[in-house]
């Protein structure tokens, strides 16, 4: 559809619900093109799952979460992380990373602590109404447009076990594992493979738990952080990637293909898996999230962890009946099975569904609801392995774009044909896997579109066009270095042209090869890491 007339931005008042990282660079990317934008986070301070609490009832990473993705792939695309600091953040380092980003643009005055989004509703053709809640006090708030930037992280999932009541020890969801000195001396069965898992055992195993058992009905992919000496996130530079994503445009069902046998042979070949274990076979990538752990596959060989069936049934107050007919003895069940999505009613209208689909909302681009494509923006339904950081910018510069009436987009009815031909290609590939097919994108294609609408000049300048093959008979070392040295988040912000261009976006990427070959060797050959035999 051509851009509808709009109010300059200055005058266009815009909501972003949410303060975690992609609320935060939300707010910033529209206060950046002149949006009068206001973050609204409900707890009383900004970082989201980043920002730890002990409090049972509040989801957050562990004290002791070490992120899954490197500092050169996990940044903000103009807010670098130093060459001094570690590859990969801890939960602390990562918080201050996102306060940092928040003083440095200056975001605080723009944002709304300790308040709770009550209601949303259509105040008139081009507004909302949103309700809140600060302390006691209920306010009612007109705004052109809403950003909803408040994470898939809301209610535990925990299965109903038969006899669940019978049992005397302690049943809690990995949201309410807070302590785990609270654990020592006691036979824990932590039930679900997944990151939250491994990080779980490490700490009973580190904290002197009793025993430890891992409870799984299926497999995982599971990788070390360092591989062949360099960060794992690493191993596909954008040359690759855009390879990749030609393979996926002419065969996307292939190309999915190929990708498992790559990612499952690299675990392979990392860690020699004993097929005890279980991990195989694992679901598919695009779906389930692949284990980083460097703790979990050298705990299971030595002993101090213990990999068993899945869960069937209590026996009695402290007797476990697995699905194989074994039985063990616990004290303590940790559920490390994911969370369901409840979105309260007025959202769930707003962003439209499907009655049974596997795909409960219409949202073009896997961000826009048809229907409001123009003033409501959703930047939690996708799934990928990049870091939160930098997909989040990429996404919030093109949601800006969008609001700002800078790009153009499909009439509705072709937005809607787009998401019924994405839906398609979800129930085929993903019929197995309904839990995690709401968030799965076609990852080539759907940044290439982000790239487009957000003006970054990289489909042009570094695509197989005239374009792309100018800038490298004009450039051939500095295009050389950006398609096959690390795939920069700073790279969005290189070339001139609808976002805001970082002058600092060329340093930064030499900076940051530099920090890479000087912590990792020359063709990144250095000392440590897991070697490939």
């Amino acid at each position: 559809m051509p851009p509808s007339p709009q109010k300059p931005p200055s005058e266009t008042k815009v909501a972003v619900i949410g303060g975690g990282p992609q609320g935060l660079c939300a707010l910033k990317n529209l206060l950046e093109i002149g949006f009068d934008a206001i973050l609204l986070e409900q707890r009383d301070r900004i970082g989201g799952l980043w920002a730890y609490s002990d409090d049972p009832n509040t989801v957050t990473v562990l004290e002791s979460t070490l992120a899954n993705v490197s500092k050169y792939k996990n940044c903000y695309s103009d807010f670098p992380i130093g060459k001094d600091e570690p590859v990969y953040y801890t939960q602390a380092q990562f918080l201050d990373y996102l306060e940092r980003y928040a003083d440095s643009f200056n975001l605080r005055p723009q944002t709304q602590l300790n308040t709770t989004v009550l209601s949303i509703s259509k105040s008139n053709p081009h507004g909302w109404t949103i309700k809140t809640q600060n302390s006691s006090q209920e306010t009612f708030s007109h705004f052109d447009k809403v950003v909803l930037a408040t994470g898939a992280y809301h209610t535990p999932s925990i299965p109903t076990l038969p006899n669940a009541p019978l049992f005397t020890g302690q049943i809690l969801h990995s949201s309410a594992f807070k302590h785990p000195a609270s654990f020592i001396n006691k036979r824990v069965l932590v039930v679900g493979f997944s990151n939250t898992a491994a990080d779980i055992c490490a700490e009973l195993v580190a904290h002197h738990a009793a025993s430890v058992l891992v409870s799984h009905r299926r497999g995982i992919h599971v990788l070390p952080r360092i591989v062949n000496n360099k960060p794992v996130d690493l191993f596909a530079s954008r040359r690759v990637a855009s390879i990749g994503a030609a393979i996926a445009a002419l065969a996307p069902v292939k190309s999915l293909g190929l990708v498992e046998k790559a990612v499952a042979d690299l675990s392979e070949k990392c860690w020699e898996l004993d097929p005890a274990w279980g991990f195989r076979p694992a679901p598919p990538r695009i779906t389930n999230r692949v284990m980083l752990s460097d703790t979990f596959v050298p705990q299971l060989r030595d002993g101090s962890l213990k990999s068993v069936a899945n869960v069937k049934q209590i026996v009695d107050g402290e007797t476990v009946e697995l699905e194989d007919g074994a039985r063990v003895v616990v004290d303590a069940i940790v559920f490390c099975t994911g969370y369901h999505r409840r979105d309260p009613q007025f959202l769930a209208e707003i962003l439209g569904g499907e009655e049974g689909g596997l795909v409960p909302h219409r949202l073009y681009q896997n961000i826009f609801p048809p229907k409001y494509a123009e003033s409501v923006a959703v930047l939690d339904s996708w799934q990928l392995g990049s870091g939160i950081c930098e997909v989040a910018d990429l996404a919030c510069m093109a949601v800006a774009q969008v609001f700002k009436g800078a790009f153009e987009m499909p009439e509705e009815d072709c937005m809607n044909k787009e998401i019924d031909a994405h839906h398609r290609w979800v129930d085929m590939v993903l019929s197995k896997e309904p839990a995690a097919a709401p968030k799965v994108v076609q990852e080539g294609k759907w940044r290439a579109w982000l790239h487009a609408a957000a003006g970054t000049g990289v489909n042009e300048n570094l695509g197989y066009g005239w374009k792309g093959w100018w800038f490298w008979v004009w450039q051939p070392r500095w295009c050389s270095l950006l398609m096959g040295g690390i795939d920069s988040p700073y790279i969005a912000r290189l070339f001139e042209r609808r976002r805001r261009k970082w002058e600092g976006a060329g340093r930064a990427i030499v900076e940051a090869n530099e920090d890479l070959e000087r912590r990792f060797g020359k063709g990144h050959e250095g000392k440590g890491g897991k070697k490939i035999k």
